[in-house]
């Protein structure tokens, strides 16, 4: 079970918003869709990042976060 962890979802989408209502019960969640053009500040720290299908793997706020020490979980 994932708890008390903070999360990014990237991908607001179907898979990205059923993403967040079963991990926001027990985590502080954070969206990130390009779409909407929301913007996440630099030295926020995420303990995972979560991605949502249609974000490409190599989506360059993915490469930020996981070398600032954020665990991808896809």
């Amino acid at each position: 079970m994932i708890k008390g962890k903070k999360i990014i979802i990237i991908g607001f989408g179907k898979e990205g918003r059923a993403a967040a209502e079963f991990l926001g019960k027990l985590n502080k969640i954070t969206i990130y869709d390009d779409k909407e053009k929301t913007q996440i500040e630099a030295n926020e720290h995420f303990d995972l990042v979560v991605r949502s299908p249609g974000v490409r793997p190599d989506h360059l706020l993915i490469k930020k976060l996981t070398v600032a020490g954020a665990t991808y979980f896809f």
